[in-house]
Protein backbone atom coordinates (compact mmCIF):
# COMPACT_ATOMS: atom_id res chain seq x y z
CA UNK A 1 0.00 0.00 0.00
CA UNK A 2 1.03 3.63 0.19
CA UNK A 3 2.54 3.20 3.68
CA UNK A 4 5.66 1.43 2.42
CA UNK A 5 7.95 1.48 -0.58
CA UNK A 6 9.29 -2.06 -1.00
CA UNK A 7 12.02 -2.90 -3.50
CA UNK A 8 14.82 -5.35 -4.18
CA UNK A 9 18.30 -4.55 -5.37
CA UNK A 10 20.01 -5.67 -8.56
CA UNK A 11 22.62 -8.31 -9.17
CA UNK A 12 26.17 -7.21 -8.40
CA UNK A 13 29.09 -9.22 -9.72
CA UNK A 14 32.43 -9.52 -7.94
CA UNK A 15 34.18 -7.68 -10.77
CA UNK A 16 31.88 -4.68 -10.19
CA UNK A 17 33.16 -4.24 -6.62
CA UNK A 18 35.88 -1.67 -6.08
CA UNK A 19 38.40 -2.01 -3.24
CA UNK A 20 38.56 1.78 -2.91
CA UNK A 21 34.78 2.18 -3.29
CA UNK A 22 32.87 4.36 -0.86
CA UNK A 23 29.33 2.93 -1.07
CA UNK A 24 28.69 -0.29 0.89
CA UNK A 25 26.91 -3.07 -0.99
CA UNK A 26 24.54 -5.23 1.05
CA UNK A 27 23.48 -8.70 0.03
CA UNK A 28 21.76 -11.49 2.02
CA UNK A 29 23.90 -10.51 5.04
CA UNK A 30 22.44 -7.10 5.80
CA UNK A 31 24.90 -6.37 8.62
CA UNK A 32 28.21 -6.69 6.80
CA UNK A 33 28.81 -5.15 3.36
CA UNK A 34 29.37 -7.63 0.56
CA UNK A 35 31.86 -5.13 -0.86
CA UNK A 36 32.02 -1.52 -2.00
CA UNK A 37 31.18 0.41 -5.15
CA UNK A 38 31.02 4.04 -6.22
CA UNK A 39 27.44 3.82 -7.47
CA UNK A 40 24.01 2.82 -6.23
CA UNK A 41 20.69 1.95 -7.87
CA UNK A 42 18.82 3.84 -5.16
CA UNK A 43 18.24 7.55 -5.68
CA UNK A 44 16.71 8.97 -2.52
CA UNK A 45 18.23 8.57 0.93
CA UNK A 46 16.14 11.14 2.80
CA UNK A 47 14.23 8.34 4.54
CA UNK A 48 15.69 5.57 6.66
CA UNK A 49 15.69 2.06 5.22
CA UNK A 50 14.81 -1.32 6.62
CA UNK A 51 16.76 -3.99 4.77
CA UNK A 52 16.28 -7.74 4.85
CA UNK A 53 18.18 -10.71 3.49
CA UNK A 54 16.07 -12.50 0.92
CA UNK A 55 17.68 -15.90 0.71
CA UNK A 56 20.21 -16.33 3.48
CA UNK A 57 19.85 -16.71 7.21
CA UNK A 58 16.91 -14.52 8.21
CA UNK A 59 18.02 -11.05 9.26
CA UNK A 60 16.84 -7.47 9.12
CA UNK A 61 18.71 -4.24 9.68
CA UNK A 62 18.00 -0.53 10.00
CA UNK A 63 19.95 1.99 7.93
CA UNK A 64 19.42 5.63 8.98
CA UNK A 65 18.41 8.39 6.57
CA UNK A 66 21.17 10.00 4.50
CA UNK A 67 23.31 6.83 4.60
CA UNK A 68 24.07 5.83 1.01
CA UNK A 69 24.23 2.11 0.21
CA UNK A 70 23.54 -0.27 -2.66
CA UNK A 71 21.41 -3.44 -2.34
CA UNK A 72 22.02 -6.59 -4.39
CA UNK A 73 19.28 -8.85 -5.68
CA UNK A 74 19.59 -10.77 -2.38
CA UNK A 75 18.66 -7.69 -0.33
CA UNK A 76 15.24 -6.13 0.03
CA UNK A 77 14.64 -2.51 1.01
CA UNK A 78 11.63 -1.02 2.77
CA UNK A 79 11.11 2.70 3.14
CA UNK A 80 8.36 3.82 5.54
CA UNK A 81 6.20 6.54 3.98
CA UNK A 82 4.16 7.27 7.12
CA UNK A 83 5.08 9.50 10.04
CA UNK A 84 3.18 7.10 12.33
CA UNK A 85 5.66 4.23 11.93
CA UNK A 86 9.22 4.12 13.18
CA UNK A 87 11.48 2.42 10.62
CA UNK A 88 13.74 1.19 13.43
CA UNK A 89 10.74 -0.33 15.19
CA UNK A 90 9.63 -1.89 11.91
CA UNK A 91 13.04 -3.55 11.52
CA UNK A 92 12.63 -5.15 14.95
CA UNK A 93 9.08 -6.43 14.48
CA UNK A 94 9.81 -7.56 10.92
CA UNK A 95 12.68 -9.65 12.25
CA UNK A 96 10.36 -11.32 14.76
CA UNK A 97 7.66 -11.87 12.12
CA UNK A 98 10.20 -13.45 9.78
CA UNK A 99 11.37 -15.81 12.53
CA UNK A 100 7.76 -16.89 13.08
CA UNK A 101 7.35 -17.48 9.35
CA UNK A 102 10.65 -19.42 9.42
CA UNK A 103 12.32 -17.48 6.64
CA UNK A 104 15.63 -19.12 5.82
CA UNK A 105 17.88 -20.18 2.97
CA UNK A 106 15.19 -22.64 1.88
CA UNK A 107 12.10 -20.50 2.59
CA UNK A 108 13.09 -17.27 0.86
CA UNK A 109 11.83 -13.95 2.17
CA UNK A 110 10.65 -12.80 -1.25
CA UNK A 111 9.13 -9.39 -1.82
CA UNK A 112 5.67 -10.98 -2.11
CA UNK A 113 6.08 -12.82 1.20
CA UNK A 114 7.23 -9.62 2.89
CA UNK A 115 4.25 -7.73 1.44
CA UNK A 116 1.97 -10.48 2.76
CA UNK A 117 3.00 -9.94 6.39
CA UNK A 118 0.32 -8.19 8.42
CA UNK A 119 1.65 -6.34 11.44
CA UNK A 120 -0.33 -4.70 14.21
CA UNK A 121 1.76 -1.82 15.49
CA UNK A 122 1.32 0.15 18.70
CA UNK A 123 1.05 3.92 18.75
CA UNK A 124 3.88 6.04 17.46
CA UNK A 125 4.78 7.00 21.03
CA UNK A 126 5.10 3.38 22.13
CA UNK A 127 7.17 2.57 19.05
CA UNK A 128 9.63 5.39 19.70
CA UNK A 129 9.86 4.59 23.44
CA UNK A 130 10.63 0.95 22.57
CA UNK A 131 13.30 2.04 20.09
CA UNK A 132 14.94 4.26 22.74
CA UNK A 133 15.02 1.34 25.19
CA UNK A 134 16.45 -0.90 22.48
CA UNK A 135 19.17 1.66 21.66
CA UNK A 136 20.24 1.75 25.32
CA UNK A 137 20.42 -2.04 25.39
CA UNK A 138 22.44 -2.04 22.16
CA UNK A 139 24.91 0.39 23.73
CA UNK A 140 25.30 -1.88 26.76
CA UNK A 141 25.81 -4.91 24.52
CA UNK A 142 28.40 -3.06 22.42
CA UNK A 143 30.30 -1.96 25.54
CA UNK A 144 30.30 -5.53 26.89
CA UNK A 145 31.46 -6.85 23.50
CA UNK A 146 34.40 -4.42 23.50
CA UNK A 147 35.46 -5.79 26.88
CA UNK A 148 35.19 -9.35 25.60
CA UNK A 149 37.10 -8.46 22.43
CA UNK A 150 39.97 -6.97 24.44
CA UNK A 151 40.11 -9.81 26.99
CA UNK A 152 42.42 -12.02 24.94
CA UNK A 153 44.96 -9.23 24.42
CA UNK A 154 44.86 -8.31 28.12
CA UNK A 155 45.33 -11.96 29.09
CA UNK A 156 48.27 -12.28 26.69
CA UNK A 157 49.86 -9.11 28.11
CA UNK A 158 49.67 -10.53 31.64
CA UNK A 159 51.17 -13.84 30.49
CA UNK A 160 53.96 -12.04 28.63
CA UNK A 161 54.72 -9.91 31.69
CA UNK A 162 55.00 -12.82 34.14
CA UNK A 163 56.40 -15.54 31.89
CA UNK A 164 59.41 -13.63 30.60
Amino acid sequence: DSTFDISIGQRVLNNELISSGTIPVYSANVYEPFGYMNATILRDFTLPSVVWGIDGDWMTNYIPENVVFNPTDHCGVIRVLSDNISAKYLSLVLFEAGKKMRFSRTLRASRDRIRGIALVLPTKEVQFATVETFKKLEQQINAAQKILDSAFARKQAILDKYLQ
